[in-house]
């Protein structure tokens, strides 16, 4: 909590070394943008300007503050 506010986060973790790539911290909710832009960020600080040589597995845990209304 801040100045009594929960706080949400979102976040991209690689999955071989457990770090945190990128991450967004609101005390509201997320919308898709986003979320997307917490990935694209995790891609960025990954791999840099290079495309990845094959493509990018996401998993998730399909929380329900991820599905469709």
């Amino acid at each position: 909590m801040i100045n009594g506010e929960r706080l949400r986060v979102t976040f991209a973790l690689d999955c071989c070394d457990r770090e945190a790539l990128h991450w967004a911290v609101t005390t509201g909710g997320f919308n898709s943008e986003t979320v997307q832009d917490v990935m694209l960020g995790a891609v960025e600080r990954r791999f840099g300007n290079d495309l990845p040589s094959s493509p990018v597995e996401w998993l998730t845990d399909n929380g329900s503050c991820y599905r469709a209304n």
